[in-house]
């Protein structure tokens, strides 16, 4: 059976198998909006059409630099209500599962057996929250990407406490086995910095301690959207959007940011950009400090999520705050990394165990 591993987050979609990892936007727009001409030339814009069975009759707009679209209807899966029981989190889990499935040639061919692991907030991860997200996901789905027809068939799907992808990638190896055993002794806090949330999270020795936890609704979008007020009242820089930002502060040039509304203009937005990420920052560092109260019993503080990238939040701040502060490498993947080594590690010991 093949192993899948999502991590749908608010801002980033995350999706590993064996055969790599991909990461795109989580949002998307009609296909109508974007034109017909632009799905033959990938090495111009890496945007596809998608259509969904759960969905007949309607095409979507998706992939990598969908954010390059001229168009203000983006579809935004930023939900702080019921999010797993939307139309936007089940179209985009459904895009994802294609997305995956189509570097599969039995999913073309006939049906792709398919086991997943996923993850949610630990305030999210209650008996409710994660029928729907397995109801959902489990059995069969048949999606097209630009007129191509995928079939899978979900036969498992297990729905793990968002923090733990994050500890499982630090912990297991590619193939599912222990490779760091300090985390069964250490008492560790993980901030992950998401799209739409901040999530902090202690566990001790592996089990996690409710009253050390908090999850608010300061994710990366806040920031983002800080940004485009700050520069709203320059006519010049009207054009810039919470997508455009996104964009800009994940790709620096030179250790600055700019704004490029055409190929002949470019307005360096590095100020505005370096107080905002410093008050970001300072947002997060208090409410960390809040939720923990007393840090002296803990043995590691890790910083992850797309959020804490180097070019988001401030790092200097941190460190000079927070004790036994740690990064994340490559810190938004860390949790989609994490559910595909608890996938292998099940695998293995249902295999130990036949």
């Amino acid at each position: 059976m093949t192993l899948f591993a999502l991590d749908i987050g608010n801002k980033q979609t995350k999706m590993i198998s064996e055969k790599g990892e991909k990461v795109y936007p989580s949002y998307y727009t009609m296909y109508d909006d974007v034109g017909e001409s632009i799905v033959p030339f990938e090495d111009k814009m890496s945007v596809h059409k998608y259509e969904v069975k759960i969905d007949p009759g309607f095409e979507y707009a998706w992939g990598k630099e969908v954010s390059q679209v001229d168009t203000d209807n983006f579809l935004d899966t930023l939900n702080f209500n019921d999010r797993y029981k939307t139309r936007e989190f089940q179209l985009l889990s459904s895009f994802a599962l294609g997305e995956l499935a189509k570097d599969f040639k039995e999913a073309q061919k006939d049906v792709l057996r398919v086991e997943i692991v996923t993850g949610v907030p630990t305030s999210d991860f209650n008996e409710e929250n994660v029928k729907d997200i397995i109801k959902f996901l489990e059995g069969a789905h048949e999606i097209t990407i630009d007129d191509v027809k995928y079939s899978i068939l979900v036969k498992k799907v297990h729905v793990l406490p968002q923090p733990l992808g994050t500890i499982y990638d630090k912990m297991l190896d590619k193939n599912g086995k222990l490779a760091d055993s300090s985390f069964k002794e250490d008492n560790v806090t993980i901030c992950d910095i998401g799209g739409g949330t901040l999530l902090i999270d202690t566990m001790k020795k592996l089990k996690l301690d409710k009253k050390q936890r908090i999850q608010s609704q300061r994710g990366t979008h806040n920031l983002f959207d800080k940004i485009v007020e700050k520069v709203s009242n320059d006519k010049k820089i009207a054009g810039l959007t919470k997508y455009k930002v996104e964009e800009i502060l994940r790709a620096p040039i030179d250790g600055k940011f700019y704004y490029k509304p055409n190929k002949n203009e470019s307005y360096d937005i590095t100020d505005v950009v370096a107080k905002s990420r410093v008050a970001f920052t300072r947002e997060i560092i208090n409410q960390l400090t809040g939720a923990l109260k007393d840090t002296t019993s803990l043995d590691q503080v890790v910083f992850t999520g797309g959020g804490s990238s180097e070019n988001i939040i401030d790092r200097k701040e941190v460190e000079a705050r927070i004790k036994y502060s740690s990064f994340v490498d490559n810190a938004e993947f860390a949790n989609a990394k994490g559910y595909f080594k608890y996938g292998k590690a099940v695998a293995k010991t249902e295999s130990d165990e036949a």
